[in-house]
């Protein structure tokens, strides 16, 4: 009986090997059996649980980078909004220097309309590509701002060299807020009564008013000449003379380097005249011009003078 059941326990098996061999019995225990299905089991268990890891691994690791990419969109964002904002600056600047100068400061690039400023990241674009698009928008805008920053540069110069020009040109009254009581050109003379050319203007003013240097340049004489009484002569070295006439007093020597709106005398009555005021010529390569269209120049009118 007890042999019997030894036989239940165990489980035969025979291998029949390739011809011309003798076949073999193996006999295997049941409990073996048993045990290898529980290990197999149980390492199905574990692959199946090592994948289904794995797979949510994948899934969190796309999810964090989904939620990385929407990150770094928003920076993106916020970065090229501030190269917005910095953009229009430049542009606000360019446009006033344009205005107050006519010198032209567009970089040389195409430039995009206003319709198409920018506005943040269309909600058609997210994740990687929308990281890549906006990173794409902010270097476009970096790139504009570089451009206008160094074509502003550029105009500086330009500026810088319009206004050593402007200087040496009569732009301003030599008396501020005068009155022109005689203009440029023939006349019938307040004092002979005769009919003459009048080279210059004469402007009102009382022996407290002072009169200015109207350009930048040397003293060429400050002194008294016949009919002109105490006069200074300023050579502007670019072509440009003018003199100021009738003075009560110079206050600047020969060979003086003189500023444009610095005070070179006072307003008077010396020489030939019926009142108090001063008499401004402007000469040009030796021609005399007429002084009404030097009392208020702008330097983007330099190119007319």
């Amino acid at each position: 009986m007890r042999g019997d059941s030894e036989k239940l326990k165990r489980f035969n098996m025979v291998v029949v090997p390739s011809a011309g061999r003798s076949l073999y019995n193996v006999v295997v225990s049941y409990h073996f059996l048993y045990a290898a299905a529980a290990v197999l089991a149980v390492v199905l268990c574990l692959n199946a649980l090592l994948l289904t890891g794995y797979i949510g691994a994948r899934g969190r690791a796309g999810a964090f980078g989904a939620a990385n990419a929407e990150e770094s969109v928003e920076e993106l964002n916020r970065k090229a909004e501030e190269l917005s904002v910095e953009l229009e600056q430049v542009k606000e600047i360019g446009q006033r220097i344009q205005d107050k100068t006519g010198i032209s400061v567009e970089p040389d690039m195409t430039e995009r309309s206003s319709e198409e400023g920018y506005d943040g990241l269309s909600s058609r674009w997210s994740g990687a590509d929308g990281a890549d698009y906006a990173a794409l928008r902010m270097r476009e805008l970096d790139a504009e701002v570089e451009s206008r920053k160094q074509a502003l540069l550029t105009a500086e110069r330009r500026i810088e060299k319009k206004l050593e020009k402007f200087a040496g040109v009569p732009s301003i009254g030599p008396v501020r807020n005068g009155e022109v009581s005689s203009g440029f050109g023939y006349r019938v003379h307040p004092i002979t009564g005769s009919w003459e050319f009048h080279e210059g203007i004469d402007i009102r003013g009382d022996y407290t008013t002072p009169i200015y240097a109207t350009a930048d340049g040397v003293v060429e004489f400050s002194d008294w000449r016949h009919g002109y009484g105490k006069a200074v002569g300023i050579d502007h070295e670019n072509g440009y003379f003018t003199m100021y006439a009738h003075n009560s007093r110079n206050l600047v020597r020969e060979g003086e380097r003189v500023r444009k709106g610095q005070i070179i005398a006072y307003v008077g009555g010396t020489g030939s005249t019926t009142g108090t005021h001063v008499h401004y010529e402007v000469h040009f390569d030796g021609r005399l011009q007429n002084p009404v269209k030097f009392l208020r120049v702008d330097p983007r009118d330099l190119d007319k003078f």
